[in-house]
């Protein structure tokens, strides 16, 4: 894995479906910190995660959420 890392080994498709399935995830959860589209899925994985919290702790969470995003503009 280590190899794999640091761009000294290269994986074939079928060592990355291997890795994806022993690590029980998708490419989605592989690469999300790399494509540009990456974000989208950490945001829905977030939105479910959240959906499972009582309506106080989701509240609580958006208003964090939406002061940051305020903050940050």
């Amino acid at each position: 894995m280590s190899s794999l890392e640091r761009g000294l080994y290269n994986v074939k498709i079928e060592m990355l479906v291997q890795i994806m399935n022993c690590l029980d995830c998708t490419a989605d959860d592989l690469f999300c910190d790399v494509i540009k589209s990456g974000y989208k899925t950490k945001a829905s994985r977030l939105s479910d995660l959240i959906a499972e919290l009582p309506a106080k702790e989701q509240k609580r969470i958006f208003d964090v959420v939406e002061t940051m995003v305020r903050n940050a503009k």
